[in-house]
């Protein structure tokens, strides 16, 4: 478990980092036009969750990089510093950080650093051109929404993931359904019915794929908690 959280942080990353590159160049070539002083302070609202989202990526970047370098001496540092900790709690934590430092090695050079970025780069292009072309299929003030402006409402549905809603979910389409309104005023039912249909355009593909494979693989709920009692089990075994 470590060990993917490390490779999901790195994703992590780069996907922040493209996001922050896509939202600076809509923020400056997109027309965006305030026409009152609430849209103005909306515009405002959106330059504070960029910042913000920098500072976060640049500390991500930041420690990253340091603990890959200084993995030895921050793993005692960490250890000694939670010291008060029972022993068995101590022992996880650093399994953890071992474990999580391995999986920084997954960019083992320049070749993989470059093929990591670029693959970043293509998925969310394809990400941005999907919303694209649902703004276009639906026509009205929507459909005449530039491509820039598609990956300045992605970035809107990507900070709204932080956001979770009892008995809904997820905040992805309100933060889509919030930057048509309030960014490029478009009407509520327009932009309702485009936040809607992203969501199932994006997700509903990955659900059935997933389902597909794990009937493929002969997986169930079942078997998924049986797998996860086994490992629990095995980490009890090593730790005694």
């Amino acid at each position: 478990m470590s060990a993917m959280m490390g490779v999901w942080m790195l994703e992590r990353v780069f996907d922040s980092i493209f996001l922050l590159f896509l939202f600076t160049a809509a923020v400056y070539f997109v027309p965006l036009g305030p026409k009152s002083a609430h849209h103005d302070s909306v515009l405002a609202w959106l330059h504070k969750g960029g910042y913000v989202m920098f500072a976060i990526t640049a500390l991500l970047v930041a420690g990253l990089v340091l603990f890959r370098l200084r993995t030895l001496q921050l793993t005692r540092w960490t250890l000694k510093a939670l010291g008060f900790f029972p022993a068995r709690a101590l022992h996880q934590i650093e399994h953890f950080l071992h474990s999580f430092a391995e999986a920084l090695g997954v960019i083992r050079d320049w070749n993989v650093l470059l093929g990591s970025v670029t693959t970043t780069v293509v998925l969310w292009v394809l990400n941005a051109t999907v919303f694209w072309l649902v703004f276009k299929s639906l026509g009205n003030d929507v459909a005449r929404l530039p491509w820039l402006a598609a990956g300045l409402t992605l970035f809107c549905a990507a900070l709204g993931l932080l956001v979770q809603f009892p008995g809904i979910g997820g905040g992805y389409q309100v933060g889509a359904i919030l930057a048509l309104t309030e960014i490029f005023d478009v009407a509520a039912a327009p932009a309702t019915g485009a936040g809607i249909l992203i969501w199932i355009v994006m997700s509903v593909p990955c659900l059935a794929l997933g389902l597909v494979l794990l009937i493929r693989e002969g997986l169930t709920l079942h078997k998924l908690e049986e797998i996860a009692e086994e490992e629990e089990r095995a980490v009890r075994v090593e730790e005694a």
